[in-house]
């Protein structure tokens, strides 16, 4: 996900760069309150990871970052996002360059 936000953030996101910078700080913030013995949100163990998040989770900047990680997820790997369209094949997306029909039920067709 970090190549399809960087490359979001620097052309057609570019104005969410300082909600981003201003996220971040405020996350920082939270993890020093929370855990004041930890050094980086790296160095959590997965449960003050899971706490943190979940003291997050109702915040702008996670809606922003939760929209941006499932865009990368499931996008065109062409934008930098979905590396090895590993998100394309969870949901069993085929990149195919046409589609020939039949496409699915028709109206028309008998049963």
């Amino acid at each position: 996900m970090i190549w399809f936000i960087d490359r979001a953030l620097a052309t057609f996101e570019a104005e969410k760069r300082e909600a981003y910078r201003e996220g971040m700080e405020e996350v920082q913030r939270k993890r020093r309150e929370m855990f004041p013995e930890s050094t980086t949100i790296g160095a959590l163990i997965s449960e003050q990871q899971v706490a943190l998040i979940h003291a997050i989770e109702t915040t702008p900047f996670f809606e922003l970052l939760r929209t941006h990680t499932v865009l990368g997820f499931l996008g065109s790997p062409s934008y930098g996002g979905n590396q090895g369209q590993v998100g394309w094949k969870h949901i069993g997306f085929e990149s195919r360059m046409a589609w020939k029909p039949p496409f699915g039920y028709y109206d028309g067709q008998s049963e």
